[in-house]
């Protein structure tokens, strides 16, 4: 191709307007008789007896029309096939009599374009083509082709030439052919001369002709030059102008993107210095008076919350199919009949101290044989088939719990109504896939805990009032903590994020010193979190208090823990719930979930809270928990702790239809007895009154009449019946029914003293008149993923004046204080792990000097040219695989990230924004330019500023590009191992439509538009483009002559690539480093639920996460709960 560009160049040379002879007048030679030689000829050429010859190569300041008459040199690649003595070069100033041309200067080199550069000063005068020329300055080139025959005339405009200058330049030009050019190939090729052209002559007649848009930079040839010059009177003053090169904007274009970056670093880094107080503030003397009344406030604060309490709370999620609904129970009854028994020492299967009352209830029920001789065996035999149908039958009941009697929900929770006072900790225990962790997700407004497609009902109330996301706060099972920052850094950055805007720093740092003395951590203070990675950090214990610390600072109302004390020793466990005790007794309610407590642990809740199956089996004080069950059948082996006869019990099928059926029972002659004594009118209404399905009244008497109606209990046995049925928390000793009370006196009570479900017995002059109509405001249904619905339409209202200075509604922290300590956090945590850091830098340093070593010094020949985009190439794969660090980057801070957006720390778009500055800046930017340095200087690529500006900036937006490309991807998949798998792909996808390994012109059409996806293909044209186009290269084959002039335009267009476009390239390489930041962001927010708390713009976010991801079901980096995984099995 390459060849035959050049032969082409070869045929387009010609036309001769008469040849050096006998033709030509006295005095005058060369080409078309254009060359004086002697005085005399010009005196009667012009009639000016002042006439005189010039034959000097620069122009003179009276100069009109010099001209050049050429010879190719012998031995030359195109002396064989031009006319001798055919090339004829004229430049016509466009002066008039009188005029002078002012001086000038040796033009500049072409700009990055091409294409680009004025001619230096001089005189500029334009001329319009349709005329000619004769108008102003213009140029003319005319030369002959040998074979086939041609005769080529080429006109140029827009001209500049300078007094005592011997070079001339137009920027606009014209080849055509007036006779035909004999060759549609030589007819293509003067159609792609457009300008500029320049002629440029040495002492002694050594000219270069160049005519851009030939695959040659310039034709040599020895020129006689001549010109008749006439005295002039005058110079052309106004005329004169003095040009510029004009500005080559593509590295300006090409440093947007890092720019951008350092804009962002500036403005963060400024914020945070301008306001470092926040950071770490210290305490002076000044500082005495206003923290001494800080610490007066603390701690004579009134109580954060009178009473928390939940009100027939039911979960449910829908079931896809019928199938999916009988595999589901199928499961639950097959590890029902599973727990039923428990095995024996010798192997043998030993009946449930449960079970076996049953037995012996079925066995008396069928006469009561079994005294001796041949009945004892049948009677075994009957009561071991007994057996085996009372396990069935349980396992069908507690399996059926699930269902509620509809084949399309699955029950989760069903009915659990309980109240805790301030003050108090609460614990919640039960065998997995009870129930734990979606009571207190449903209790904390946690959507993520719950399950999206949930359906909850009931209320969750605080002080009579429906609860605010500002009263709750949610530590979740795992300790997901950033192990290079400090504990008080932890507690800090949470202050900073979720504390209002306008806290001063002195109430911060007291904030944060506070926690600290809570929680005791002032000895550890300094130390990093550890957890993970090389940093080991405090204890376990330790790193479970900052997570809870990281809450408190926000002073909540209800701390709410799923399972605490998971991963603890037994010592630190215990200490842990000493920990909270302590943080209960400052005026809030501590829930937390624990999976199998100690005895000490299990003493040390004030309440506790037994579940199975979505149902509460018990609710009371620890104290009284093995006296309750014995009451019901169930007593607790000897030596065996409580807390793990709770647990059995709640395992085995039987005993949870023994007490579920005792609650049902309970239930309806609560019921009977209430309708009995208010009439139907006043039952119908029950409801609102805090006699809903399955709410367990505080009232004793109620419960006691209702009993000993049907049983005919004393007055102390219903006493105790009643209270060990109490699900609420025990009543003040002031508060208990006198013995013996008349069940008339105690229904006719006062509502708002014996019916209240809100009354808080804290302060009963404040809550006693709390609206009950407001727990059971339309029945108390909420179609929500989250019931924090109700959260929307109630008006804000506290307990106390501290709980009020502390939550008044004040501005949260803008974006400009999110971004600058997420920047902060991840600059910290990049900086103490510096491994990454270091390995992009000192490998970036040693591939560039590599790479320098192996392109050494490149010569401006074919073969450098070929080196030149070999190593461009290498360096764009390099960075193009070098951004796949940025999967684990993103992957480590998974959980952390997930657990803080759930809690509304921040945007998640201002933290990716964060994430892409500093990956962009410390892992892409500085990198690039490390490689670039030695790279590109060993390797003898154009020095000039403009050049290598604009290649090491488009290295920078490149390596940019696919560090947002590889987040993109690290977000929409699930594993490192998916990220990786797909980048890999896509990379490698985008390589092969480089341009490098094939010619994206030879690919089929079918598929050659898919190059235009290839984020290499764009990096690599502008990058190559830029660093060739401009150089005069050498073509050598083996075997062949040398050809000399061969522009490196000719070698880019021969390869598919077109020089113009780089410009094109470069803005393109921006749009897809900004569409893939912005496709990373918009992927964040789709996947991450804004905050713990819905809500209605919640509801619309998940329903539009839910229809844009469902083409990826089993993909997501967070997937949210399932309903199975919320509670069931």
């Amino acid at each position: 191709m390459f060849l035959r560009s050049v032969l082409v160049l070869l045929l387009a040379l010609g036309t001769v307007h008469g040849q050096n002879g006998t033709d030509c007048p006295a005095g005058f030679k060369g080409a078309s008789c254009a060359v004086c030689y002697t005085d005399q000829g010009c005196v009667d050429s012009t009639g000016n007896a002042q006439a005189t010859c010039s034959n000097d190569v620069n122009f003179q300041p009276n100069s009109q029309l010099q001209s050049y008459s050429c010879n190719l040199p012998d031995g030359g690649l195109l002396s064989g096939l031009v006319v001798p003595g055919s090339l004829l070069v004229q430049c016509h100033t466009g002066l008039s009599s009188n005029q002078t041309l002012a001086e000038g200067s040796n033009a500049t080199s072409p700009a990055p374009e091409g294409n680009s550069t004025a001619p230096a000063s001089g005189r500029r005068l334009l001329q319009d083509a349709a005329t000619g020329g004769n108008n102003g300055s213009f140029c003319s080139v005319g030369f002959k082709v040998a074979s086939p025959a041609a005769t080529v005339q080429c006109n140029a405009t827009q001209c500049t030439m300078g007094a005592n200058s011997p070079f001339a330049q137009c920027q606009v030009a014209s080849c055509s052919c007036p006779g035909g050019c004999g060759d549609p190939l030589i007819d293509g090729l003067m159609g792609s001369v457009k300008g500029p052209i320049s002629m440029e002559c040495a002492a002694g007649g050594a000219c270069s002709l160049k005519l851009s848009g030939l695959p040659i930079e310039s034709i040599d040839a020895q020129c006689d030059v001549g010109e008749c010059l006439v005295p002039t009177d005058q110079e052309l003053g106004n005329t004169t102008v003095t040009s510029t090169t004009v500005l080559n904007t593509n590295p300006i274009i090409a440093a947007i993107p890092s720019m951008l970056l350092a804009l962002i670093i500036v403005f963060l880094g400024s914020y945070t210095l301008a306001n470092r107080h926040l950071w770490k503030y210290t305490i002076t003397a000044a500082d005495a008076a206003q923290l001494e009344s800080l610490t007066k406030e603390a701690a004579h604060a009134e109580p954060r919350l009178g009473a928390l309490e939940f009100k027939n709370l039911t979960l449910s999620a829908p079931v896809a199919s019928p199938k999916q609904l009988q595999d589901r129970l199928a499961a639950l009854r097959a590890k029902a009949l599973q727990r039923t028994t428990s095995a024996s020492p010798d192997g043998t299967d030993l009946p449930h101290p449960a079970s076996l009352l049953a037995q012996a209830r079925q066995m008396a029920a069928a006469g009561g044989k079994g005294a001796a001789g041949a009945d004892v065996e049948a009677n075994q035999n009957g009561a071991s088939a007994l057996a085996d149908a009372d396990a069935a039958a349980a396992a069908d009941y507690v399996a059926n719990l699930h269902t509620g009697g509809t084949d399309s929900q699955w029950i989760i929770l069903k009915d659990l109504s309980f109240t805790a006072r301030s003050g108090e900790v609460v614990g919640v225990i039960g065998p997995s896939g009870c129930g734990k962790t979606s009571l207190l997700g449903s209790v904390a407004g946690s959507a993520l805990d719950v399950g999206g497609s949930v359906m909850q009902t009931g209320h969750v109330l605080v002080d009579g009032k429906r609860r605010k996301k500002r009263d709750v706060a949610y530590v979740p099972q795992s300790d997901v903590l950033i192990p290079s920052l400090t504990v008080e850094e932890s507690v800090r950055y949470s202050a900073l994020l979720r504390l209002p805007e306008d806290t001063k720093p002195l109430d911060m740092q007291f904030r944060v010193e506070r926690v600290l003395e809570e929680l005791g951590l002032q000895h550890v203070a300094r130390s990093q979190v550890g957890g993970s990675g090389r940093i080991r950090g405090v204890s376990g214990g330790e790193r479970r208090r900052v997570t809870i610390g990281m809450e408190l600072v926000t002073d909540p109302a209800i701390l709410i823990l799923d399972e605490p004390t998971s991963g603890l020793d037994s010592y630190t466990a215990i200490n842990l719930m000493r920990t909270l005790r302590h943080v209960a007794a400052r005026g809030r309610v501590v829930m937390a979930s624990l999976h199998q407590p100690s005895r000490d642990m299990f003493l040390s809740m004030d309440q506790v809270i037994l579940m199975s199956h979505g149902r509460m089996l018990y609710a009371g004080r620890p104290g009284d928990a093995e006296a309750w069950f014995a009451r019901r059948g169930l007593p607790c082996p000897e030596g065996t702790a409580i807390a793990e006869h709770m647990l059995k019990v709640a395992s085995d099928a039987g005993d949870i239809k023994h007490l579920v059926e005792l609650q049902e029972q309970h239930k309806a002659a609560l019921e009977a007895a209430a309708a009995a004594t208010f009439g139907a009118a006043p039952a119908a209404a029950l409801p609102a009154a805090g006699f809903g399905p399955g709410h367990a009244l505080r009232e004793d008497s109620v419960k006691a009449y209702s009993v000993a109606s049907e049983k005919g209990l004393t007055a102390t046995e219903e006493e105790d019946h009643a209270e060990s049925f109490s699900f609420a928390s025990p009543q003040p000793a002031d508060q208990k029914r006198r013995p013996g009370a008349g069940a008339v006196e105690v229904l006719l009570a006062p509502l708002g003293q014996q019916l209240g479900a809100s009354a808080v017995h804290a302060e009963p002059a404040k809550h006693a008149q709390q609206p009950q109509q407001q727990a059971g405001e339309k029945g108390g249904h909420s179609r929500s993923p989250s019931i924090t619905d109700s959260e929307l339409s109630v008006a804000p209202g506290e307990v106390g004046t501290a709980a009020a200075a502390t939550h008044k509604r004040s501005r949260k922290p803008g974006a400009a204080r999110q971004m600058a300590v997420l920047f902060w956090r991840s600059y910290v945590d990049i900086i103490r792990n510096p491994t990454l850091l270091r390995l992009h830098v000192v490998i970036a340093i040693a591939m560039g000097l590599l790479t320098g070593f192996v392109f050494w010094n490149l010569e401006l020949n074919n073969v450098g040219i070929q080196n030149r985009m070999g190593g461009t190439f290498f360096a764009l794969a390099f960075f193009g695989f070098a951004s796949l660090t940025t999967v684990d980057l993103l992957m480590n801070e998974r959980a952390v990230v997930t657990r803080e957006v759930r809690g509304g720390y921040y945007n998640p778009v201002l933290y990716l924004t964060s994430k892409l500055t500093l990956d962009g800046v410390l892992l892409r930017m500085i990198p690039a330019v490390l490689y670039w340095a030695p790279f590109y200087y060993m390797a003898g690529f154009k020095t000039a500023s403009a050049y290598a500006a604009t290649y090491v900036f488009c290295l920078i937006a490149f390596s940019g590009a696919v560090g947002a490309m590889s987040m993109s991807v690290t977000i929409l998949t699930d594993t490192p191992g998916q990220a990786s798998f797909t980048m890999n792909f896509l990379l490698l996808f985008s390589l092969i439509f480089t341009g490098f390994l094939v010619n994206v012109n030879s690919i089929p059409a079918a598929i050659r538009w898919l190059h235009y996806a290839s984020i290499y293909y764009y990096a690599f044209e502008a990058m190559v483009s830029s660093e060739v186009s401009g150089l005069t290269v050498n073509f050598q084959a083996a075997g062949f002559g040398e050809i000399s002039g061969v522009t490196g335009e000719t070698f880019l267009k021969t390869l598919g690539f077109d020089p113009n476009n780089t410009r094109r390239n470069i803005w393109v390489l921006i749009g897809m480093y900004g569409g893939f930041a912005l496709l990373a962001m918009a992927l964040f927010v789709l996947r991450l639920p804004r905050t713990r708390h819905g809500g209605h713009k919640g509801k619309r976010l998940a329903r539009m996460r839910q229809r844009l991801c469902g083409w990826v079901p089993s993909w997501g980096f967070w997937r949210r709960a399932t309903p199975k995984a919320a509670g069931g099995l």
